[in-house]
């Protein structure tokens, strides 16, 4: 193992130094001496790849870039949880963007972008592997016990492979170690014939083209999934006919990364100091530019026949409403929502099992309201909501002056009664933890619902809808945004096929008239949810839905934050709500 160790470090040294012909001798010398231990097999194939793509010899960088993602997604499973989270994982985003890179060098886009679905299931894989997730209860005890045996056993073996010494010892027990992991991935199988979603959280499940392009309902609709190399901005659009990337020119990460930070730290002054001014501007001025240098080339790659569009971002592009972004035509604006009809996805492979979950019903209602009884506006938004329903439960505080008691809504109780019910509604408290994404909780009657029970505990196999009317339910954390891990996507592995979320801290009563009219377009109209959420957002561009032609209508809020922001109503400047502001925050995830 030293020597092993010694060669991978000499041969990193020597390519470092573009001294290509020692590194390639060294490589094979490390791979040898170090195959019992992961993190030597995994780090000597990457090199061998990136020394031969700096080669420009793109099939032997496929083939040795290919198999040091095998060693790294095959091992994730059955690895004890402090090799999970130790270095061995370190860096590890470099091989998918060295094999992307590589497949787009031999035009095999198809293939590229399989592995930029990858390298997204991968880092989920990696934060969940301290939850230690247990299959649910629809699986059989037999199953379950069967799963947990292999992967002690398998922890096991690899260990004892790495302290074995001589050409016998080692022969033997990668022999068992093949057998168990034979039977490890037949469990699996098993298992997720009984719970779908299970095995996306202990392994990756790679997702072909065609797969992906079988999600696509019709020929009008373009799947645009992007990816960031450490010098590139790529672009993937994937139709029923085909499968086309671009790579963005005169826009890269670096500039993406100003226009964030810019975003962000403006964002950060107006949740403190409510200058709302300052945020205005600054969401016009970088939704313009976000369009003019990057979205703009996007759209050249889109055929003319496409109406709708599922937009899958990567890293910084999860913080911005990218349906908002505009361009100037004869002194208006034109926001790309007015010519697409646009949802969201974490990724491809999330974005099929949603799929697969089926039609489902929508007359049962679960609602939080105002839980901890310091939001009033809440408690009136989720009386106006109910009022849509026949059969529904109803958890925290009513409104004021209703001769009627919910019940607390507990952790355990919001974890036990929403697998019952269709349509599920928070209107409560939200917090995301930007050091611990899985402390990212819902605030609720007796303390918090965090993202790590979510995904631990929460099972909703009959809902059709998720909506987590807290503020930023849709953020998620910079740092690991190539997956997206935040509170809507854990609603979204519990089971949801849809969830409607928030990028921002919303105002009140644009919101609440927001809310009213997506539930009108969703349960009266019959709209999908990302028709219904288009539409009213639409109305709200029109100029068609005010401040003033709301009065005398029924008030009811949606106001679920610390950080909320309260509207001036009596400035004439804010009597509309026709900026980006007021309705660009919401998105639909998911199934459209």
């Amino acid at each position: 193992v030293n020597v092993a160790g010694c060669d991978l470090n000499l041969a990193i040294v020597y390519e470092q130094l573009n001294r290509f012909q020692e590194a390639l001798a060294l490589y094979p010398q490390a791979l040898r001496a170090g195959a019992p231990i992961p993190e030597i097999v995994w780090k000597s194939r990457y090199g061998l790849g990136r020394v031969y793509q700096g080669q420009n010899r793109p099939r032997a960088a496929y083939r040795h870039l290919g198999r040091a993602i095998q060693t790294l997604e095959t091992l994730r499973g059955a690895l004890p949880q402090e090799q999970v989270l130790s270095p061995f994982f370190e860096d590890k985003i470099g091989v998918y963007r060295e094999m992307v890179a590589t497949c787009l060098a031999f035009q095999r886009t198809d293939r590229a972008l399989e592995y930029v679905e990858r390298s997204k299931s991968r880092n989920l894989l990696e934060l969940l592997a301290r939850q230690d997730l247990r299959p649910q209860e629809t699986v059989p005890q037999g199953l379950v016990d069967a799963y947990s045996r292999l992967r002690l056993e398998l922890r096991g073996l690899r260990y004892r492979l790495t302290q074995e010494q001589g050409a016998e010892a080692p022969a033997q027990t990668k022999a068992e170690i093949e057998k168990a992991e034979a039977e490890y991935d037949r469990t699996l199988k098993e298992i997720r014939a009984h719970d779908g979603d299970f095995t996306a959280t202990v392994r990756v499940e790679p997702i072909s083209l065609k797969q992906i392009q079988e999600l696509l309902p019709d020929e009008e609709t373009a799947l645009v999934e992007f990816f960031l190399t450490g010098e590139q901005i790529l672009a993937f659009v994937v139709t029923q006919g085909g499968i086309s990337h671009q790579v963005i020119e005169g826009f890269t990460p670096q500039d993406l990364a100003d226009q964030w930070r810019k975003w962000f730290e403006e964002y950060q002054r107006f949740r403190a100091y409510h200058d709302r001014r300052a945020w205005f501007q600054t969401l016009d001025a970088v939704l313009k530019e976000l369009y003019e240098r990057m979205f703009a080339q996007v759209r050249e790659a889109l055929p003319a026949s496409i109406r709708k569009l599922v937009l899958i971002p990567y890293q910084y592009l999860h913080f911005f409403p990218l349906h908002a972004l505009y361009r100037e035509e004869n002194g208006q604006r034109r926001y790309l929502l007015e010519d697409y009809d646009i949802s969201y996805a974490p990724s491809a492979s999330v974005l099929k099992r949603c799929q697969e979950r089926g039609k489902r019903g929508k007359e049962k209602l679960f609602a939080v309201s105002d839980p901890d009884g310091s939001l009033e506006d809440s408690r009136e938004e989720v009386e106006a909501i109910q009022a849509w329903f026949e059969e529904k439960l109803i958890l925290g505080n009513p409104p004021k002056g209703k001769e009627v008691a919910y019940a607390p809504a507990t952790v355990e109780r919001c974890l036990e009664e929403p697998p019952a019910y269709h349509v599920i509604h928070f209107a409560c408290h939200g917090l995301y933890d930007f050091s611990d994404p899985l402390r990212s909780h819902l605030q609720l009657s007796d303390g918090e619902l965090t993202l790590g029970e979510i995904f631990a505990r929460l099972h909703i196999p009959r809902s059709c809808l998720v909506v987590l009317s807290a503020c930023e339910t849709g953020i998620t954390e910079l740092s690991r945004a190539d997956e997206w891990v935040g509170l809507a996507g854990g609603f979204l592995h519990a089971g949801a096929p849809t969830v409607l979320s928030s990028l921002w801290a919303v105002a009140d009563h644009s919101t609440s008239l927001l809310m009213q009219q997506v539930y009108d377009h969703f349960l009266n109209q019959g709209k999908s949810v990302v028709q219904a959420l288009n539409e009213v957002q639409r109305a709200f561009i029109r100029g068609e839905i005010t401040w003033a032609s709301a009065q005398g209508q029924e008030k009811f809020g949606l106001m679920a934050s610390p950080h909320s922001v309260p509207e001036e109503r009596d400035e004439k400047a804010l009597e509309d709500y026709r900026h980006p502001y007021y309705w660009a925050a919401f998105t639909v995830s998911g199934v459209g």
